[in-house]
């Protein structure tokens, strides 16, 4: 099994590249990509990460960017909407640059978000959230590790809970969301309350501020050498509807799709539309356009990594993803470590 997404603490995972390894080693993991939110590693993660070229998981660099809209819908941000780039040079400066750009502006969203938050009765600050970065690049995670630092905020988020529960008694719409959000546990209430495009409570979350339209993204992933796949289609598909997909994959404006994603979703409401995503979708089109297949575990902490190698019935289909990936590109095979 392998997993082309995965997340560390240069961007909002909690674990080091070390780790990461470590882990999948002890889990059997055979490849991992690193694929940092908008970042990739500096000149000092540069040294560390040359020391682990010899460690038994192969691995390579990537980045997921958080892409603008296609032009065809707008080409605006919509935080639903990743692009994933493999085998990318993390020293390509113009990559470099938009990384530099893109952090910037995710500390001034973090800012607008906590004196949000702050308005809901919330104890939060910047200093936590920063704390819970590591001083690094901050997302949504880290916001949600910070409220969880002041005990009082429980009660805040019972209120919340209660609101939207109450709203669900004349609304069929809200009732199914909450119901979904009970079945999903409490590690969702932020994002489905509040931190999130969809959210019940409006006016906390902020999307981004910097960002490329889709072309852009792929473009800047090309020329930084590597190939552009679109990450987790289930979490964009209200924007960008199978229609236009197919569009943009019969044009080649696309390198491959995640076929592996959501597995957060399995044994709740959301599953069949996650299964149909991937299946009748995602793998359809890759088969169709001659297309690349990626996805894996989107892991963010050890304990995603440990359940997506427990779920046989699920990592299965990320079995030779690399392998293929660099047959239809043999140039790229000098690019795993």
């Amino acid at each position: 099994m392998q997993t082309l997404h995965c997340h560390t603490t240069t961007s909002d995972g909690l674990l080091t590249y070390q780790q990461v390894l470590d882990i999948c080693k002890r889990e059997g993991i055979k490849a991992v990509v690193f694929t940092d939110h908008d970042a990739v590693p500096d000149a000092q993660k540069l040294i560390e990460l040359e020391q682990l070229k010899s460690h038994s998981v192969k691995w390579i660099y990537g980045i997921e960017m958080s892409s603008g809209l296609p032009i065809e819908v707008g080409g605006g941000p919509y935080s639903g909407f990743h692009v994933v780039g493999l085998f990318v040079d993390p020293t390509y400066q113009p990559l470099v640059e938009y990384c530099q750009k893109a952090q910037a502006s995710r500390r001034e969203r973090m800012q607008t978000m906590v004196q949000n938050l702050q308005g809901l009765e919330f104890t939060i600050t910047e200093a936590d959230c920063l704390k819970a970065s590591g001083g690094e690049s901050v997302g949504r995670p880290h916001i949600v590790t910070a409220l969880n630092y002041h005990s009082e905020n429980n009660q805040v988020m019972g209120k919340l809970l209660n609101q939207m529960k109450k709203a669900g008694e004349s609304d069929s719409g809200i009732r199914k969301e909450f119901e979904n959000l009970m079945e999903r546990g409490e590690s969702q209430y932020p994002y489905v309350l509040f931190l999130s495009n969809e959210a019940f409570i409006k006016g906390v979350f902020v999307d981004y501020l910097y960002w490329l339209n889709f072309d852009e993204c792929v473009k800047l992933i090309r020329d930084a050498g590597g190939v552009a796949v679109i990450a987790h289609y289930f979490s964009a598909k209200s924007k960008v509807l199978p229609e236009l997909l197919e569009k943009i994959c019969k044009e080649k404006r696309i390198d491959g799709l995640e076929t592996v994603f959501g597995y957060f979703g399995y044994k709740t409401p959301m599953e069949e539309e996650i299964v149909s995503s991937r299946s009748n979708i995602c793998q359809n089109l890759v088969e169709t356009y001659d297309l690349i297949a990626s996805g894996g575990a989107d892991a963010h902490q050890e304990q995603d990594l440990i359940d997506f190698a427990k779920a046989s019935w699920y990592n299965q289909d990320t079995n030779r993803m690399m392998k293929k990936i660099v047959e239809k590109y043999p140039d790229l095979k000098s690019r795993i470590y």
